[in-house]
């Protein structure tokens, strides 16, 4: 799942938490501070589950994800919207 333009928000970690295998969770965002952010939680918050520890976070536009990503890298894409 590919959560797009997720900021800083929680929702990845939710996801993992309820049930999502989060090692097909991506999130990305073009703000760099926004990715620091939400991966800086996840690592602190991977300690109490592990299941958080595998999201990853990714730089990316999501204008041009097929620079970051090869085709069909993703079941489904989200945008949680604001």
């Amino acid at each position: 799942m590919l959560i797009v333009g997720c900021g800083n928000s929680q929702l990845s970690e939710e996801l993992a938490t309820r049930g999502w295998d989060p090692a097909r969770v991506v999130s990305v965002d073009f703000s760099a501070q926004s990715i620091e952010q939400a991966a800086g939680r996840a690592r602190e918050l991977a300690s109490c589950d592990g299941r958080i520890g595998a999201l990853r976070y990714c730089v990316a536009d999501c204008r041009s994800l097929h620079e970051s990503f090869p085709p069909s890298s993703f079941d489904c894409a989200v945008d949680k919207g604001a």
